[in-house]
């Protein structure tokens, strides 16, 4: 590495897409106002499947999601997040959790991942402007 930087000419100029480069990774991402809806269930049901999905409402939406991922886990901090491809159908997308899931005591939180046909992706519900919201939804076992 030293032979590398000690040959290299004294006054090179950095490549000119370094500052963009250098911006990308160390500045904040900007999103498109991409609106979706979500309805968040009351309840599961202790051995049945949970169905969830999301839509996106624009008549055209930009930059456009292209691609649904459910994230979700019960409310246990030792376990892992789960990841499921959400089906699109439309400006929908939905999958389900599976009933081997719901058969615990613990409420299941979730979030969805985002992506767009421009590789720019984000979680929602996400955190607010302010950072004082939750950045999922909880679901709570039916009785719990």
């Amino acid at each position: 590495l030293a032979a590398r930087v000690n040959a290299a000419p004294e006054n090179a100029a950095p490549p000119p897409e370094i500052g963009q480069t250098i911006l990308a990774a160390t500045g904040r991402p900007a999103h498109s106002a991409i609106v979706w809806v979500h309805t968040p269930p009351g309840e599961f049901a202790p051995g049945a499947t949970l169905p969830l999905a999301i839509s996106f409402p624009q008549t055209e939406p930009e930059p456009g999601v292209t691609e649904v991922f459910l994230r979700y886990r019960h409310v246990d901090q030792a376990e892992r997040w789960q990841r499921l491809a959400m089906r699109a159908n439309g400006k929908a997308f939905s999958t389900e959790i599976a009933g081997i899931c719901t058969q615990s005591p613990f409420a299941i939180e979730y979030c969805f991942e985002l992506y767009t046909k421009d590789n720019a992706a984000w979680l929602a519900p996400g955190f607010n402007a302010a950072l004082s919201s939750q950045p999922y939804y909880t679901v709570m076992r039916a009785g719990a």
